[in-house]
């Protein structure tokens, strides 16, 4: 069911960016990652559980997003999520080579707060294009036909990012050269089996996502994330966050078949 869950909120935010460009409209990324993880738990009905933790925006000064996985193994994954999202023209990714005020790039960044929380790096891009913009493409998904409208939410690897930067150059037909449609993190078998993170795990392994700093799978999750699964009613001024770049922290935990009937055991934060 989470395979055909997020293959459904991938072409959601095509639809949406297809309607926002016709009407000449900008959505942000943090807009668009609010509704797909909403879209998320609504869709769940017992075959996976999720909760979200988003910290006030007055005290961010960044805009990562965490995810972690969680399985019937008991293993944990975890990554450490940038978003970015179309120009409205559907030409280029235009904040894909932020500079922060620092003086240091957004990506290194990113690549150095994935370390110290044993995530793994990586973009969310969230695009609309008309068929003739992207060039021509090769369908990265073994499993599933192609489709233009699972590329409404793709990976990108901060390997590819990082591979960029130097020239600056942030084309939608240079970059959706890179992407793999959402879907492949949750549904992709070809490289292992078993649960969400192991199957996730070997996805980012064989398709060029990991880093040498990068953590894989782990026993446990960090402190902050424990502390969101331990409190039935969890208040924003109980989560310690760990940095000031750290906006949002949402946990999957995909549920065995005879799991179907189990209350969450997680509270969410608002």
């Amino acid at each position: 069911m989470l395979c055909q869950v997020t293959q459904k909120q991938a072409s959601w935010v095509w639809t949406a960016l297809r309607t926002a460009r016709l009407h000449e409209s900008k959505i942000g990324e943090e807009s668009i990652t609010d509704f797909l993880v909403l879209q998320l738990k609504k869709a769940a009905k017992g075959a996976y559980y999720i909760e979200s933790f988003t910290r006030p925006k007055e005290k961010v000064t960044g805009a990562d997003w965490e995810l972690w996985f969680t399985g019937s193994s008991g293993k944990w994954l975890g990554l450490r999520v940038q978003a970015k999202v179309i120009s409205i023209d559907g030409t280029r990714y235009a904040q894909l080579h932020y500079k922060r005020k620092d003086g240091t790039f957004q990506v290194d960044q990113l690549v150095s707060d994935a370390k110290k929380h044993g995530a793994v790096p990586l973009y969310c891009l969230y695009s609309y294009w008309k068929a003739p913009e992207a060039g021509k493409l090769t369908w990265p998904c073994g499993t599933f036909k192609k489709s233009s409208r699972l590329f409404g939410a793709s990976w990108m690897s901060v390997n590819d990012v990082q591979a960029l930067k130097p020239t600056g150059l942030d084309s939608l037909k240079l970059v959706a050269k890179s992407l793999h449609p959402f879907h492949c993190l949750f549904c992709c078998q070809g490289y292992a089996n078993g649960d969400l993170p192991t199957r996730a795990s070997a996805f980012l392994n064989m398709s060029g996502y990991s880093t040498e700093e990068s953590s894989q799978l782990v026993d446990e999750p960090p402190y902050y994330v424990a502390q969101m699964l331990r409190s039935q009613a969890v208040r924003e001024d109980l989560i310690d966050m760990p940095d000031q770049n750290l906006y949002r922290v949402t946990v999957l935990r995909e549920a065995d078949s005879e799991e179907s009937n189990l209350s969450v055991d997680s509270a969410a934060a608002r």
